[in-house]
This record gives C-alpha cells, structure tokens and sequence, in this order.
C-alpha cells in the first residue's frame, strides 16, 4: 500500500507521525470494509450475517463504509509505519483520523510514546569517588531499642492495672522473645542491629550510585514511564494504609487531598525511580550481563502460588525486571569499590 509520512520528535520522548494515504487505497478497502459492516447488521426477518445484499447496501450508508475503509487501511499500515521507523512504542497509541472525504487523500496522526535515545556516556566515571560508609550498631542504639520495647510492655501493664516496669527482666524476656534470660535478648538484638546497620549502609551506598546515574546522564523520561511509577508508589501506600486497617478513603480525607493530588505529589520521585530502570537496563545490554533464569523460574513459580490469578507473563516480567536491576547494581557496587 501507498503513503507517505512525516515523523516529528516531541518533548518526553514522544512521537507525532503524520500520515497521507491516496484515495484509491482507502476505495481498494471499501469491499472488504462492507464485508465486515454487513456481519453486525441486524434487520427484521432475516439472520443475522445472511441479510441479502441489496438489503445491506440500503442500511450500509456511504458515511460509514469510507470510515469502516480507513479504519482497514490504518489496522493494514500501522504495523508497518511502527517498523520502518524502528519506533520502539511504549503503551498504546493515540489515532486520529484528521481528513476523511470522498476523492481526497485520507491522512491521520499517530501520537506515541516510544523507548528514549539514551547514552551513557562515561558512567562508569560518574560513580567514581561514591564512598560506602558502613554505619555501625552502637550502644546507644541498643539502648533505644530496649527503650522501645519497655514502652510497648508498659502501654500493656497500663492497661492491666500493673506497676510500670524501669527496665526489662528475665520474666518479661520470656513474654515478648523466644529467650529466657534478658542476656540472651540483648545479645540477639545486638546481632538484629548489626544486620539492620550492613542493610541501611548498602541501600544508602546503591542510593548515592544510583544518584550519581541519574544526575549525570541526561535523556527525555517518557511520561507514560513516570505515570506507572507514580501509580505503584500510591498503590504501595494504599497497602501499607490497609495494613493498620484504615481505609484509603479516610486516609486520604486526613491529609486533605485527592489521590491524584498525591500521585502529582510522587512525580518527582516517580521520575527518578523510571529514569533510573532505564539506566540499569542499558548498562545491563552493554555490559552483556546475564541473570539467573533458574532464579528467574524459582521466582515466578513462589509468587503464582500467592497471586494464582495474576498473568504468569507479567510475573515473569516483574521478577525479570527486578533480578536485572539487582545484576546491575551488584556490578556497579563491586566496579566502584574497586576502584576505591
């Protein structure tokens, strides 16, 4: 099929392609076009799909078979234009037929988000100098800990008519953990805040790599990109709100907002968060890193035992997804200390 069209880059990695299709094309159609139309005719005293043609071409209106024509010949060259362009689309496109009349070229608009031109430049410069600074379990800490525990012990001696507690005993050891002896508690706490020290130094250390990417290698972010990011910080709130057993709807009245006021809110975040996916999956392909497709299929199989009604496709993707970006920053972890 014949047509021309006209590509026009916009901002946030959007795309506009303007489309021109001779007449005699969208006329080649018009046959195939009342084909389909005259399988949804209804008419009193006959079949439907065995309405006689003659019948047809009276219900059929000129108006409604060029449209139904223009719309087999955008479902026949819209692949095409997608292809021979090497327009790497995200999400679903907006069409829109701009000129439609008998003996006139036909032409529509195609307005798309597509995969951002990104490069990389010298990363591996830009994280360079990013210190891991391991934070360490102190004594005070413990201390504020075991604070926090008396607190909560006393909350419920309050309630029993019982004689606050001015620190924790073996007995009360025995209520709230598995041990018997305070000694024994501490020391397990200890051990608990050493892991949660290791924990808070290693996502700060990703934290300061990640900004360092996302600061320094510049593109456009597609907004359909940031819009599904913001969607799942709300949807990640709306679970943790659930969890203390408050409606969302509550929630949302305390703050004195609608969920889109919070969801533009999060776009900054959700900015950074899809900027950076991005980033990952390209230093993923460069570096011809792989993940474990073991892992991958151990992964799927846990969570479609939880989510039995979830897509398996899109688990696969998910947990894809997730193991890339956890390839990527070990790599970038191990590259930075290096070179420190």
């Amino acid at each position: 099929m014949s047509y021309t069209t006209e590509i026009e880059k916009k901002e946030k990695s959007k795309v506009l392609v303007k489309v021109s299709v001779p007449f005699s094309e969208v006329e080649a159609k018009k046959e195939k076009a009342f084909q389909e139309l005259a399988k949804n005719i209804e008419v009193d005293g006959f079949r439907k799909g065995n309405v006689p043609e003659n019948v047809l071409k009276e219900k059929i209106s000129d108006k409604m078979l060029l449209e139904r024509a223009s719309q087999e010949v955008i479902n026949e060259i819209f692949p095409e234009i997608i292809q021979k362009n090497e327009l790497k689309m995200i999400g679903y496109p907006k069409i829109n037929v701009t000129k439609l009349a008998p003996n006139e070229d036909m032409e529509f608009t195609i307005e798309l988000s597509v995969y951002p031109e990104i490069e990389l430049g010298d990363y591996k410069k830009f994280i360079e100098g990013v210190k891991f600074e391991k934070k360490e379990a102190t004594d005070e800490d413990l201390k504020k800990l075991e604070e926090n525990i008396l607190n909560l012990v006393n909350q419920q001696r309050e309630k029993e008519g019982k004689e606050k507690l001015t620190e924790l005993n073996d007995e009360v050891t025995k209520l709230v953990s598995p041990f018997e002896t305070v000694a024994e508690f501490r020391e397990q706490m200890k051990k608990d805040l050493v892991k949660q020290s290791e924990y808070e130094s290693s996502l700060k250390f990703r934290s300061d790599i990640a900004d360092r990417l996302i600061e320094n290698i510049k593109f456009d972010v597609p907004e359909i990109l940031v819009e599904a990011e913001a969607e799942k910080i709300i949807a990640q709130q709306k679970d943790d709100v659930m969890k203390h057993n408050v409606k969302w709807e509550e929630y949302l009245k305390t703050l004195g907002k609608t969920e889109n006021d919070l969801k533009k809110e999060y776009y900054p975040d959700a900015e950074k968060r899809a900027k950076l996916e991005i980033i990952l999956k390209e230093i993923f392909k460069k570096e011809g890193l792989k993940i474990s497709k073991e892992e991958a299929d151990k992964q799927v199989e846990q969570i479609k035992a939880v989510h039995k009604d979830v897509d398996e496709e899109n688990i696969r993707l998910y947990v894809e997804n997730i193991l890339i970006n956890e390839e990527v920053m070990k790599f970038l972890e191990k590259l930075v200390k290096e070179k420190n």
